[in-house]
C-alpha cells in the first residue's frame, strides 16, 4: 500500500508541477493582455463586454453536465461513454448559441445598449466551438497526467492574447475582447484533437450513466456562476458601462492573483481523492495536507496583491484604472481567504456527495444574493463591494462545516492548522503599510516601480520570517515548514 500510495503521491506532484506551469504561463499571458488592452482601450470596452460576459456563462453553467469529471469518476469508462460524452457537449454548444442569440434583443433593451446584440451572437458562436473538444483527454486525467493541460491552457491563451491585442492595436475597439475569447474557444478544440487525435461520433447510448452523476454537479455549476457573476450584471444595471469595466478588471486582476495560484493543486486533487476514496485514513490525512498547503498558498497570494495593488495598478495601467483599486483590494483579499476549506469540493466529489455540494452552494446563493442586492439599492458599487466581502466570510464558515462532515477534521483543528498561516498574514500586512505610509518618505522617496518592488521584498520576508518564528515556537512540528527546511538541508548539502 506504501508503495501506491508513493506512486499517487509522485504523480498528484508532477501533475501539480505541469499545471503550476500551465497557470504560470496562463496568469503572465494574462497579465500581460490585460495591461495592455487596458492602455489600448477604455474602461467602458470592458464594462460592455463584461455583461455580454457574464450573460453567457450563466447560460453555460446552466446547460453545464460536467462531462469529463463523470468520465473520471466511472470506474471502466467505455468507447460508447466517451462518444456520449461528445454528442451531449456538441448539443449542449449548439444550445448555449441559440440562446444567448434568441434572447440579444432582449437583453440589449434591458441594458440600453443595441451593440450586445452582435457581441451575443458572436460569443455564442464561440460557445458551440468550445462543445466540439475532444472528450478522450479525460484518459490523461484519468492516470493523474497533466502535460496535456499545460499544452492546451497555454495555446489556447496565447491565442487569446495575440488576437485580442492585435485587434486591439489595430481597431482600438471592445470588439478586441471578443475576438480574444472566440479564438481562445477555436484554440482549444483544435489542440485538444493535435494532443488525441481519436474523432468521437454521434451517439447517446450513455447519456443515463453520464447525466446520473452530472445532475447535480451541473447545478451546483449554475448556482456558483450566480454566486460568481451576478454582481457584475447588478453593476452593469445600476451604474456606467465604465464603472462596470473598474469593477470587470479589478474582479479579472483579484481572480487571477489569488485563485488561479492556487488552481494547480485543486485541479489534481480531485483524481487523487477519487483513486483513495475507499480509504478514509488516508483520505482524511491527504485532504489536511492539501488543505494546509492551499491556505499557506492562497491567503498570502490575496492579502500580498491587495497590499501592492495602488503601485502596480498606477504602474503597469496607468492613472485611468486608479478608481479600480479599492475593489481590487477587498476581492484579493476575500477570494484568498475563501481556499480555507475550500478543497471540500473535490473532496465532495470524490465522495460522489455532489448532492451536498450543491445544498452548500444554494445555501451560500440564498445568503449572498440578498445581501447584495440590499447593499446596490442603498449603497451602490461599494456596498455592493462591501457585502460580496460580508457573503465571502460567511462561505468560509460553510466551507469549513463541511469539511468537518466529509473530512472529519473538526473546526477548531482547521483553525489551528491555518493560524500560522493568518498570523503571517497580519503581520506582513502591518509591515508593508509601515513601509507605505513613512518608509520611503523617511528615506527621500521613490517612483513607482521601486515602491512595488519594496512592498514586495518587506511583505515576503516578513511572511516568512513570521512562519518560521511561529514554527520554532512551536517546537518545529510537521508541516511547510519542515518541508522546506528539509528541502535547505538537501540543496546545502549538495552545495557543499
Amino acid at each position: 500500500m506504501s508503495n501506491t500510495a508513493g506512486g499517487v503521491g509522485k504523480r498528484i506532484a508532477k501533475g501539480s508541477m505541469w499545471l503550476t506551469a500551465a497557470r504560470v504561463v496562463v496568469n503572465l499571458s494574462g497579465m500581460v493582455s490585460t495591461v495592455i488592452l487596458a492602455r489600448l482601450l477604455v474602461p467602458a470596452d470592458f464594462g460592455l463586454v463584461a455583461i455580454a460576459a457574464t450573460l453567457m456563462q450563466i447560460v453555460t453553467s446552466i446547460t453545464e453536465m460536467s462531462l469529463s469529471q463523470a468520465l473520471i469518476r466511472l470506474d471502466e469508462p467505455t468507447d460508447a461513454d466517451f462518444h456520449s460524452a461528445w454528442t451531449l457537449s456538441a448539443l449542449r454548444g449548439v444550445t448555449i448559441a441559440v440562446v444567448l442569440s434568441a434572447s440579444s434583443p432582449f437583453v440589449a433593451n434591458i441594458y440600453g445598449d443595441q451593440r450586445l446584440i452582435p457581441i451575443l451572437i458572436v460569443l455564442g458562436g464561440g460557445a458551440l466551438l468550445s462543445g466540439l473538444a475532444n472528450p478522450w483527454l479525460a484518459v490523461f486525467q484519468r492516470r493523474l497526467v497533466f502535460w496535456q493541460e499545460f499544452v492546451l491552457s497555454s495555446a489556447s491563451k496565447m491565442s487569446n492574447v495575440i488576437v485580442a491585442v492585435a485587434v486591439a492595436w489595430y481597431f482600438q475597439s471592445y470588439w478586441a475582447i471578443v475576438a480574444g475569447i472566440v479564438a481562445m474557444y477555436a484554440s482549444n478544440v483544435i489542440v485538444s484533437y493535435c494532443i488525441m487525435p481519436r474523432l468521437p461520433r454521434f451517439s447517446l447510448g450513455s447519456w443515463r450513466t453520464l447525466l446520473s452523476f452530472s445532475v447535480w454537479t451541473s447545478a451546483s455549476q449554475l448556482v456558483n456562476a450566480l454566486n460568481w457573476r451576478a454582481d457584475q450584471l447588478m453593476v452593469g444595471k445600476i451604474a456606467t458601462p465604465t464603472v462596470l469595466g473598474y469593477y470587470n478588471v479589478a474582479f479579472n486582476l483579484a481572480n487571477l492573483a489569488t485563485r488561479e495560484t492556487t488552481l494547480p493543486l485543486t485541479k489534481t486533487l480531485f483524481p487523487a481523492f477519487a483513486s483513495i476514496k475507499h480509504d478514509k485514513p488516508r483520505l482524511t490525512a491527504a485532504y489536511i495536507k492539501a488543505d494546509r498547503l492551499l491556505v499557506a498558498l492562497g491567503v498570502p497570494v490575496g492579502v500580498g496583491f491587495a497590499l501592492v495593488a495602488e503601485p502596480m495598478v498606477a504602474l503597469f495601467l496607468n492613472a485611468k484604472w486608479l478608481p479600480a483599486v479599492p475593489i481590487i483590494q477587498a476581492f484579493a483579499v476575500i477570494f484568498g481567504l475563501q481556499g480555507v476549506a475550500g478543497l471540500a469540493t473535490p473532496l465532495g466529489m470524490a465522495l460522489g456527495y455532489v448532492r451536498l455540494l450543491f445544498m452548500r452552494d444554494l445555501q451560500v446563493l440564498l445568503v449572498r444574493l440578498p445581501l447584495m442586492v440590499l447593499g446596490a439599492i442603498f449603497f451602490g458599487v461599494p456596498g455592493l463591494v462591501a457585502t460580496r466581502v460580508l457573503a465571502g466570510l460567511y462561505q468560509v464558515s460553510v466551507g469549513m462545516m463541511l469539511a468537518r462532515r466529509l473530512a472529519g477534521v473538526s473546526i477548531m483543528r482547521q483553525i489551528a492548522t491555518h493560524m500560522p498561516t493568518l498570523i503571517g498574514c497580519i503581520t506582513m500586512s502591518l509591515g508593508v503599510w509601515a513601509v507605505a505610509d513613512r518608509g520611503w518618505r523617511v528615506i527621500g522617496g521613490f517612483d513607482l516601480a521601486q515602491e512595488l518592488i519594496l512592498r514586495v521584498i518587506v511583505g515576503g520576508l516578513v511572511y516568512l520570517v513570521t512562519r518560521f518564528a511561529i514554527w520554532f515556537a512551536m517546537g518545529r512540528p510537521e508541516g511547510l515548514e519542515r518541508d522546506a527546511a528539509a528541502m535547505l538541508g538537501k540543496l546545502r548539502r549538495k552545495l557543499a
